[in-house]
């Protein structure tokens, strides 16, 4: 699979299509840019671009179509890198004008929105396959999309074959779909970990009403687990985690219903919970339940009040709740754990799901 920064892929780009792409009526909508990356006029010139920096960008681009090709592109990634040497100060403008630009044209939501319509997004492939241990292979997904993909960047027909793109550009056009199908992978391993510690933290919920002293607290205490895992399993939403969060509603619901209040059991046959409908019923006074009631409703009734689709589009898609801020030279370099090495713990938490607490090694301070 092609290795290329998308901010490479973009010269490439520009050098098969003659700077074409930058007419295209599509991609000037999309990106504001009306009159190409280097007018005659310099009024004209992109947003923030002085005369010095086009020129800067211009004498970039020269050098590295000029490079020699191969199909790992090892010269032109050996170029895109090169922090030794002579200064370029067109490839640093091109690279943080490319990352910039790539969050502010939402250019990861339209990727993820071909990969949804063309079938081979990974969640979706999760789904169908009721499965999260085999990560897609982006060789045989990709191509897949990229007609799909590349109408929505470039515009139907942009490559003049109607809406089919060349076998000639995938080269060019798959790196950049591949960042994004990188960026996924990534956060969804974090995920499905957080996915793993969710469902032992409601299992262990459940369990600690089989153990005295039983409590309101603990009964509320499930509460908040189950929804927590479930908001999670809304991504990643397969058979398998279907069923399991519909095990835990059930139970949670008898529980609820035992202890008098108005919620329908779905079945009268314990679960993951052994304690008996007399034991429950002694367990809270009329005030405790009003106000376990209270936030049965704030987590479960309103939560299923809500959107359960799954969340497979949109800068957010990775884990449905949050999302990666990265480092403006994200699209110029092959990164790894330089994107949360650059994060404060603030982000870093965020970006790991851990909204309302800290992660562990920072607990203490």
């Amino acid at each position: 699979m092609p290795s290329l920064a998308p901010a490479s892929a973009m010269i490439m780009l520009y050098g098969k299509c003659d700077g074409a792409l930058w007419n295209w009526p599509a991609w000037q909508e999309l990106t504001g840019i009306r009159k190409g990356l280097f007018p005659t006029n310099y009024a004209d010139l992109p947003s923030g671009w002085t005369c010095q920096d086009a020129t800067d960008v211009k004498s970039y681009f020269k050098q590295f179509l000029a490079l020699p090709n191969n199909d790992e592109n090892q010269s032109q990634n050996s170029f895109a890198k090169q922090v030794k040497g002579s200064v370029l100060p067109g490839r640093t403008k091109w690279q943080e004008f490319i990352a910039i630009g790539w969050k502010k044209w939402k250019i990861h939501s339209l990727i993820i929105e071909g990969l949804r319509e063309s079938g081979v997004h990974p969640f979706t492939i999760f789904i169908e396959e009721n499965q999260m241990k085999n990560w897609p292979d982006a060789i045989f997904c990709i191509p897949k999309a990229i007609d799909s993909i590349s109408e929505r960047l470039f515009g139907e027909g942009a490559f003049g074959i109607g809406r089919m793109v060349p076998i000639s550009l995938y080269p060019v056009l798959q790196p950049i779909i591949l960042r994004t199908w990188r960026s996924l992978h990534i956060t969804s391993t974090r995920g499905q970990k957080r996915l793993l510690k969710l469902e032992a933290a409601a299992m262990a919920s459940f369990d600690s009403l089989n153990t005295p002293p039983v409590t309101t607290a603990k009964i509320a205490d499930v509460v908040r687990a189950v929804a927590r895992w479930r908001t999670l399993v809304e991504v990643y939403c397969t058979k398998d985690n279907l069923n399991k969060t519909a095990a835990m509603k059930a139970d949670l619901d008898r529980i609820f219903h035992e202890m008098g209040t108005s919620v329908p059991a779905v079945t009268a046959t314990k679960g993951f919970c052994k304690l008996t409908k007399e034991t429950l019923v002694s367990l809270a006074s009329e005030d405790d339940v009003e106000d376990l009631m209270r936030i049965y409703e704030d987590y479960i009734v309103s939560h299923n009040n809500e959107s359960t689709e799954p969340v497979i589009n949109g800068d957010k898609v990775e884990l449905g709740c949050s999302n990666i801020t990265l480092p403006s030279n994200f699209m110029g370099i092959d990164s790894g754990v330089q994107i949360e090495s650059s994060m404060d713990i603030k982000a870093l938490n965020t970006a790991l799901s851990y909204h309302n607490s800290l992660l562990p090694l920072f607990a203490c301070n």
